[in-house]
């Protein structure tokens, strides 16, 4: 009888939304990657308030990675901090665009037109 009614719930646990369902090993793997990435950029964001030389070597190649997570918002913050500490910081070139793209989408124009110019005088690879 247990069996029965396991079955049943499991074939249509969707529809009862019951937490710890056991996800597939590739679901699994996925999520440890997120949370090493995210562990990661934590530390990088805590980097910047502390050792900004530090922070602003890495900082492309995250920059880069949130665009790539569909995060443009947390790359514009990120941007911003850096161009604070440095207005030396270079935005990667392939980057610039699309931020410049996003910015300009939710109304930050001045961002948008800096991010836009960047990207005409730094050739792309």
């Amino acid at each position: 009888m247990f069996a029965l009614i396991g079955a049943a719930v499991r074939e249509r646990s969707a529809d009862f939304d019951i937490p710890g369902q056991i996800l597939a090993s590739e679901e699994l793997q996925q999520l440890d990657r997120q949370r090493k990435w995210q562990a990661t950029l934590d530390r990088a964001y805590g980097s910047i308030r502390k050792d900004p030389t530090h922070a602003l070597h890495f900082a492309g190649r995250f920059i880069e990675r949130l665009i790539e997570a569909g995060r443009e918002i947390n790359a514009l913050e990120l941007v911003a901090q850096c161009r604070r500490l440095s207005r030396d910081f270079a935005v990667p070139a392939q980057s610039a665009p699309r931020l410049a793209e996003y910015a300009r989408a939710i109304g930050r124009h001045g961002t948008a037109d800096e991010l836009a110019d960047f990207s005409r005088r730094v050739p792309h690879p």
